[in-house]
């Protein structure tokens, strides 16, 4: 409960902040290797809490929003995939299209015909999710 009201007053993590604190990490541990062995029990006991604090404020928000992100672009690309796959649409849209561009048309549908329409249609779901 305590360490939860701690939190509620720090408020949201700023980037800029996390940033630093990733620095500062690294730091710690550089400190930790140079001179942990002649630390007293005293001074690792207030290295491992700054240390603590230091993982709460970056590692933990950082794993957070990543975990999310990545969970949001999965489901994002399964359902763009799967709705190209039951309509039909998507990559043989795209031959369709590239075969009546002027000049290239022939060329082009070529190349895009030897493209098979299920992974055809998992590139065009990965570009979609990468421009959302």
């Amino acid at each position: 409960e305590r360490m939860a009201a701690v939190r509620a007053e720090k408020g949201p993590p700023d980037p800029a902040k996390m940033v630093e604190s990733a620095t500062m990490i690294v730091e710690k541990l550089k400190e930790r290797q140079q001179n942990g062995a002649t630390w007293t029990p005293e001074q690792a006991a207030q290295w491992r809490g700054d240390y603590r604090e230091l993982l709460e404020t970056v590692a933990i928000p950082a794993l957070s929003f990543g975990t999310a992100i990545l969970l949001a672009d999965t489901i994002a690309f399964f359902a763009i995939a799967l709705s190209l796959k039951s309509t039909g649409r998507g990559v043989a849209d795209v031959k369709r299209i590239g075969e009546s561009l002027p000049v290239i048309g022939e060329k082009l549908g070529e190349v895009l015909g030897k493209i098979d329409d299920s992974v055809g249609n998992a590139v065009l779901a990965l570009i979609l999710v990468d421009v959302l």
